[in-house]
């Protein structure tokens, strides 16, 4: 973990930008649900800390992207902290809408963008990246080139990864929700164990419980390994289950995912199944061998080899 992603994490959490809502889960832009949300945009009501984050994200791009033409803001999370890098590296700056105005110019890029500029994208927080990467294409149709985007903090999903991926744009960040919570359990902010429950039900993405070895050695040495593989997949569950919405057809992995995550959600995310931690993770084990080949899990292979059940 890098010293800028603990460092800011630590400011969130002394402003209490990161809030927990375990009976009444938030709804991020992506339309998923977690008890578990980063208010950043905090961060503009503290002189300092606002300065922090103008001067680190101004930081990076000259870093990690050298010279470019303009800086677009993702509405409306980012558009402050947009505009305040723009002005720290005296460039043009633009914000881009989710969509058109409805009266006026029925703008979707407010300010002006000629072609063949190079621009860097601010955006507040990525989820699944749906909303930042729309930004991105409403750009590129205006003929500039992207040439990556900075965020302040980052959920980490792999649909995200993998959107970025397909999309062609590097991503870079102050921080993200591995960082927080690390910190968050370091300085008592929250506390190892705590589940967030939605319905009688555990919501995976908010629950803590795989990180228990980073502050409790007693717990098995594939706790957080397992816990953290099984969350990645259930997120490209997610996913699947998305397109499979859509109408696209489904693969072979896709069917795997199918099954994995209709697994998971009876076995390990009902609250009426009483078990010890050694159980589920022993559970957990068992569901992974029913849906995948130990390759396929993203698991370490000393762990794999360890703990896969024996047919």
């Amino acid at each position: 973990m890098s010293t800028l992603e603990n460092l800011f994490a630590e400011k969130l959490l002394k402003v209490k930008a990161i809030k927990l809502q375990p009976s009444n889960p938030f709804t991020w832009a992506s339309g998923w649900k977690s008890p578990f949300y980063c208010d950043n945009r905090k961060t503009l009501s503290y002189p300092s800390l606002r300065n922090f984050v103008k001067v680190e994200i101004s930081r990076l791009i000259l870093e990690k992207f050298g010279q470019v033409d303009a800086i677009a803001g993702v509405a409306t999370g980012a558009i402050a902290q947009g505009a305040l890098v723009a002005e720290e590296l005296n460039l043009p700056f633009v914000y881009v809408r989710s969509s058109p105005k409805d009266h006026g110019l029925e703008n979707l890029i407010e300010g002006e963008l000629r072609p063949g500029m190079k621009v860097v994208v601010i955006e507040d927080l990525i989820s699944t990246g749906g909303s930042s990467l729309k930004a991105v294409e409403a750009i590129r149709n205006n003929g500039c080139e992207v040439v990556g985007m900075v965020a302040s903090y980052t959920y980490g999903f792999d649909v995200a990864k993998k959107a970025f991926e397909d999309a062609n744009v590097k991503l870079v960040t102050l921080t993200n929700y591995e960082a927080v919570i690390e910190v968050a359990l370091q300085t008592g902010y929250i506390t190892e164990g705590q589940y967030y429950l939605k319905g009688g039900r555990i919501e995976p993405f908010g629950s803590l419980s795989r990180l228990k070895q980073n502050v409790n050695n007693s717990t098995r040495d594939d706790h957080r390994a397992l816990m953290d593989g099984m969350i990645r997949l259930y997120a490209n569950y997610k996913d699947t289950l998305e397109k499979k919405s859509m109408g696209f057809n489904m693969s072979a992995w896709d069917e795997k995912l199918l099954a994995f995550g209709t697994e998971f959600e009876a076995e390990m995310m009902d609250l009426s199944k009483n078990i010890s931690l050694e159980d589920a993770l022993d559970l957990g084990w068992k569901i992974l061998a029913d849906c995948f080949e130990p390759s396929e899990t993203g698991v370490k292979s000393a762990l794999v080899e360890k703990y896969w059940p024996k047919k």
